[in-house]
């Protein structure tokens, strides 16, 4: 792993993290970088920091890698399409996979059918 990953890993962990409301446990770098991620000027704001003296506290290492980070994390779901997800995948005739990595379909007793047996 390059530096560069393990800082990405780094900053991305604890945006998520802040995300998720685990805001206050962070250090104020992190707290920083993960609402210049966000865009979440309110948390810069009650921070007393303008968007300008975030930038410079957090350095451009960490800056270089916000945009990567904010692409990442708008390409997962939140926690209600999460819960969401998974009420789908409850109902009958549902079809995913199962993690033996098999295309499964669900019963109407609640029960999974495996569809396809992908494992080789």
């Amino acid at each position: 792993m390059h530096h560069g990953d393990a800082t990405l890993e780094h900053i991305l962990s604890k945006t998520r993290d802040a995300k998720n409301g685990g805001f206050g446990a962070l250090s104020t770098g992190e707290k920083l970088a993960a609402a210049l991620v966000l865009n979440r000027a309110d948390w810069l704001a009650g921070m007393d920091y303008t968007i300008a003296e975030a930038i410079e506290r957090v350095g451009h290492e960490w800056v270089s890698l916000i945009p990567t980070v904010a692409q990442v994390l708008a390409c997962e779901p939140d926690a209600d399409e999460i819960k969401a997800m998974a009420a789908i995948g409850r109902e009958p005739g549902a079809v995913g996979d199962n993690e033996a990595g098999q295309l499964v379909k669900r019963q109407a007793d609640g029960s999974l059918r495996v569809i396809e047996d992908r494992q080789t």
